[in-house]
């Protein structure tokens, strides 16, 4: 392994990555030439979103329909996420759920779900340091809360 990539995929980061391993710079296709499936912008894009489409939308390379149907399937889902981390906290198993906290992160990072990210973030490494499920309460609240939020939001965007 000469090098890596940390997910979620910054395409502009990957292609850097690419040029620095490949040995013909010609054999990558230009900005120019090099086409999303879809360059749309998005519906809606407000400094009160929850949902950071610009970031979703580049992850995806512009395609909007692929997004809007990523967006759906999140809130089908992971709304319940949080009912399921404390179901496996109840039942004694950290490792479910900081699994649960992990994919959580990194698809609202994908997906451009930056707060819901930082909170799941924080509540993995929580789990993972072996907090106890009666000081995480709060976090689980809070976890649940901005899962519907974010999952109200997503209705307003499809």
């Amino acid at each position: 392994m000469n090098d890596f990539v940390a997910k979620p995929v910054v395409p502009e980061h990957l292609l850097a990555v690419l040029v620095r391993w490949l040995p013909q710079k010609d054999a990558i296709p230009s900005e120019e030439t090099a086409t999303p499936e879809t360059t749309l912008t998005p519906t809606q894009d407000t400094g009160s979103s929850l949902i950071n489409q610009t970031t979703g939308l580049k992850f995806l390379n512009g395609n909007v329909a692929s997004y809007r149907r990523l967006l759906s399937r999140f809130a089908e889902t992971n709304l319940s996420d949080a009912d399921k981390i404390q179901t496996a906290l109840a039942a004694g198993d950290y490792v479910t759920a900081e699994r649960i906290a992990h994919s959580l992160k990194g698809i609202s990072a994908t997906l451009g779900i930056e707060t819901l990210q930082v909170l799941a973030q924080t509540l993995e490494k929580k789990l993972h340091e072996g907090v106890p499920a009666t000081e995480l309460i709060t976090d689980l609240a809070s976890l649940s809360e901005l899962l519907v939020a974010v999952c109200v939001e997503i209705q307003t965007i499809e």
